[in-house]
């Protein structure tokens, strides 16, 4: 395996900061986040660890072994004395510290439970959880899956999610799967994902979605990066879609510059990219090319005043009580998974990102607090004082909030309704990818209603 140096980031370990995998069609299925656990179980206890190393070829990562399993070393695997299990705590922990957040893989687990029972091996993985998190490492178990039935299960419950590896005989070939559970959207959660090695590199192949390869989204990557602008446009009038979520991004990008997206996905546009790219491949959508007129002035004022309906609609109760419906019958009559949980969210967040994209001339005279305060009044006729907390944070305070009024609950109340709406908002106001948590309530004995906005900060490895 190709060793990967650490950097010298000064990159400090923070709650909710995201990994990337430099693998895009990976991480449009599964999410990884600093100080996360995951449990990888295959039936021959070699697949899970080609996985990873794959998977991260291009990441900084350690890998954990036995004195036995010792015999390679390209300064990524690190022998570590099972003997006695104080003695493996304190030299884990150790280099825990040591490191700068990275991917650490334990292997050697079943010589573990071997010599010391599950029970006891249960207790310091437990006990290490809060280490993890405060490290800020992703860390994997290896375990063989169906040797120690009892430990896989409790395991399992114990950590952030599992990664489980399948291989099957398909027509004369080996046909590998990996199952997401607990780290992947909706859609993929406890699906199986086809998958290949090639060159070391992990392929990904789920069905439907993502159909593309990594050459040719770097193909698209690299004409989005030419002396001209990408137009994106609908191909065909009757279309299918993976999501209704998806289905509303896609009218409402139909005839964009690629460029538009940067800004309004600035967070997430690889994501957003492999998601587009799909469509082209699968004849939804085109690519076309127009000469770049720099600096030229498009005005927005249709697009604010659309986003305002939609935002006033979605906080709506009746209204998302509808779309839910909606959802729903359409999941029936498709057969497939129904998205009404998350697909108002969904809207919220996008309908805020493309509000707050036709507002950025507004706020070069504003700023952003003002921006915010007065987009917040103009969607729900909300009060708002927004303050800055320090670089990375702010607070949205609202003294006049209609969704707890009467209410009386033991938590925030308001978030379902404002939360992704604010991350939008802000994401695409700052530049930069914002999560949004709901801190006081008034339903739940504060004195308002108090937003926190918190940067996330996405690692990743440039290739």
């Amino acid at each position: 395996m190709e060793q990967v140096h650490e950097g010298a980031s000064d990159l400090k370990p923070e709650a909710d900061s995201r990994i990337l995998t430099a693998n895009p069609q990976f991480d449009e299925i599964v999410t990884f986040y600093t100080g996360m656990t995951v449990m990888v179980s295959d039936e021959t206890f070699s697949e899970g660890r080609a996985f990873l190393h794959a998977l991260f070829k291009h990441r900084p990562l350690k890998e954990l072994v036995s004195p036995r399993q010792s015999w390679s070393d390209g300064g990524w695997r690190i022998p570590v004395n099972i003997e006695n299990l104080q003695e493996l705590s304190i030299t884990v922990n150790k280099l825990r510290r040591s490191l700068h957040p990275q991917i650490l893989i334990h292997s050697y687990l079943p010589e573990l439970l071997v010599k010391h029972g599950s029970d006891q091996v249960l207790k310091l993985l437990n006990f290490w959880q809060a280490e993890v998190e405060q490290t800020g490492h992703v860390e994997f178990y290896l375990i063989p899956k169906k040797t120690f039935v009892d430990f896989e299960r409790k395991l399992a419950a114990l950590v952030d999610g599992a990664i489980e590896i399948s291989v099957e005989r398909v027509q004369n070939a080996i046909q590998q799967y990996f199952i997401p559970i607990r780290i992947a959207k909706d859609e993929y959660h406890l699906k199986p994902v086809s998958y290949t090695i090639e060159g070391g590199e992990l392929i990904i192949k789920p069905a439907g979605e993502m159909t593309m390869d990594i050459g040719q989204l770097r193909l698209v990557a690299q004409e989005m990066a030419s002396d001209q602008e990408t137009i994106l446009t609908i191909a065909q009038r009757n279309y299918r879609v993976h999501s209704l979520a998806d289905f509303f991004m896609l009218k409402e990008m139909d005839g964009w510059k690629t460029s538009w997206l940067k800004q309004v996905f600035p967070d997430e546009f690889d994501r957003v990219l492999t998601k587009m790219a799909a469509y082209v491949r699968e004849g939804v959508l085109n690519f076309g090319k127009t000469p770049f007129q720099g600096g030229e002035a498009t005005d927005f004022t249709e697009l604010e005043q659309r986003c305002v309906r939609r935002l006033k609609l979605l906080c709506s109760g009746e209204a998302v009580d509808v779309l839910n419906n909606v959802a729903e019958l359409v999941a029936q009559k498709t057969s497939q998974p129904s998205d009404s949980g998350s697909l108002v969210g969904c809207l919220q967040e996008l309908y805020a990102r493309l509000y707050a994209f036709s507002l950025q001339a507004k706020m070069a005279k504003r700023g952003l607090e003002k921006t915010l305060e007065d987009a917040l009044e103009d969607v729900a006729e909300l009060k708002a004082k927004v303050r800055k907390l320090g670089q990375d944070a702010y607070a949205v305070e609202i003294s006049n909030c209609p969704f707890c009024r009467g209410l009386q609950t033991q938590g925030p109340a308001c978030e379902n309704y404002l939360a992704n709406m604010l991350k939008g908002l802000s994401t695409v106001l700052t530049g930069r990818g914002l999560a949004c948590s709901e801190v006081e309530c008034r339903a739940s004995g504060g004195r308002k209603c108090v937003f926190q906005l918190k940067t996330v900060r996405q690692i990743r490895t440039e290739t």
